[in-house]
């Protein structure tokens, strides 16, 4: 279960038609009953083979690159406003 949740949950998702369909209703994000237009971007981390990644496993000898993904969040499909950073670990 693990291994296909890390391969199939991963890549770019978008609500750009839902926010489309909404505006073409008249609705408006919050109140307005409609959709704010939010992008995520999620992704597996791997064994990492950089000196900067070797730094960070020497700081904490138990940080492990094993079920872990990163997951950014943003508005307007513009990766330059980010309101949510997260790294989930399962």
């Amino acid at each position: 279960f693990l291994s296909n949740l890390i391969n199939n949950f991963q890549g770019d998702y978008d609500n750009y038609h839902q926010t489309r369909s909404d505006r073409l209703l008249g609705l408006t994000p919050g109140e307005g009953g409609g959709h704010e237009h939010i992008h995520a971007t999620i992704m597996h981390i791997s064994n990492p083979k950089t000196s900067t990644s070797k730094k960070l496993i020497e700081i904490d000898g138990s940080f492990s690159f094993k079920n872990k993904m990163l997951a950014a969040y943003y508005f307007d499909g513009m990766p330059n406003r980010i309101f949510r950073f997260r790294m989930y670990e399962f």
